[in-house]
């Protein structure tokens, strides 16, 4: 990779306007490493994915930004799904507590069936679990 900015992901992004969003039109997966995450990161290169529309969490700033969401009150997208969804109560709650355990959680933009599978092989392939596409009113494990 490239250090241009379009080649580079957000990493543990600093708040802005308080928690993170809902992952509308998202991939979300976890890796259990560094390496695997990074592998993945080239994978969605390779196959045409913006890296600067990727988000890596991982590390003590990566937990703090998932609690600093999870306990965001009503604007944060965990508590809207948590209201929303609340069989996805789980999921949230596993992609925080893998990043708290050392993990790597990435999301990936996906705004069509094409870019959710290419998203969703390209976790798998290289250990992501976990795999889920955020639609606007659907969960799918991927």
């Amino acid at each position: 990779m490239t250090s241009d900015a379009q080649d580079t992901p957000s990493i543990n992004p600093e708040p802005t306007d308080g928690p993170l969003p809902y992952p509308t039109r998202q991939v979300v997966g976890i890796f259990d490493d560094a390496e695997a995450a990074a592998i993945t990161l080239q994978r969605l290169g390779e196959a045409g994915v913006a890296l600067d529309t990727v988000t890596v969490f991982f590390g003590e700033a990566g937990a703090q930004r998932w609690t600093a969401t999870a306990e965001g009150g009503a604007g944060g997208w965990v508590t809207r799904l948590l209201r929303s969804f609340g069989g996805e109560q789980e999921d949230i709650r596993e992609y925080e507590q893998a990043v708290m355990d050392g993990a790597y959680v990435l999301t990936v933009p996906a705004d069509d069936d094409a870019e959710k599978a290419r998203a969703g092989e390209a976790m798998r392939a290289n250990g992501g679990f976990r795999v889920r596409h955020y639609g606007a009113n659907t969960v799918e494990d991927l």
